[in-house]
């Protein structure tokens, strides 16, 4: 429980780009949204964005190459472009 509480009050990368994706005004992200088996960490559904963190940080899991590759198939089939941090 502590272990938790003390990740939620650190400023990880993740939670610095909540921060900043929440100031824009015209488009609306959502965090942590389920699609197909995986955990997108932002999307945009009007604009068709989905942005990605890619670098790990010490506890984050990356996604195998073959999974990226079905997660990345399956976004661009139903239209979304994604960006890589």
């Amino acid at each position: 429980m502590q272990r938790r509480a003390s990740l939620r009050g650190r400023a990880t990368l993740e939670n610095r780009l909540w921060v900043e994706l929440k100031a824009f005004k015209d488009v609306h992200f959502r965090r942590n949204v389920r699609f197909g088996g995986f955990v997108l960490d932002f999307v945009a559904y009007d604009a068709g964005l989905v942005v990605s963190l890619e670098a790990g940080e010490p506890g984050q899991r990356n996604l195998k190459e073959p999974d990226r590759c079905l997660r990345d198939r399956l976004l661009g089939q139903q239209g979304y472009v994604i960006l890589r941090l």
